[in-house]
């Protein structure tokens, strides 16, 4: 992404940017991709991991990213569990 990736950045424009970015490769939602992880830099992301329930994203800060246990829970909720 072309933005201050720093340690305190709101994770929110973050994640905005990284959507923009994605719909300028033509992945606008589930019927182009069906899942689409997301990787914060350390330092961006309160959380260590997110995702919004029945969606095609999840988002995971830092080294979460390579957490088994933490892509299950998140699809999870991409999958309906709540």
């Amino acid at each position: 992404l072309d933005m201050d990736l720093s340690p305190g950045v709101d994770y929110n424009a973050v994640q905005t940017a990284a959507f923009a970015k994605l719909n300028a490769l033509g992945l606008r939602d589930a019927a182009t991709a069906d899942y689409v992880m997301f990787l914060f830099p350390p330092g961006i992301s309160p959380y260590i991991a997110y995702a919004y329930i029945n969606w095609w994203a999840s988002f995971y800060s830092d080294t979460w990213g390579g957490s088994v246990s933490a892509h299950m829970h998140e699809v999870g909720h991409n999958f309906g569990l709540a």
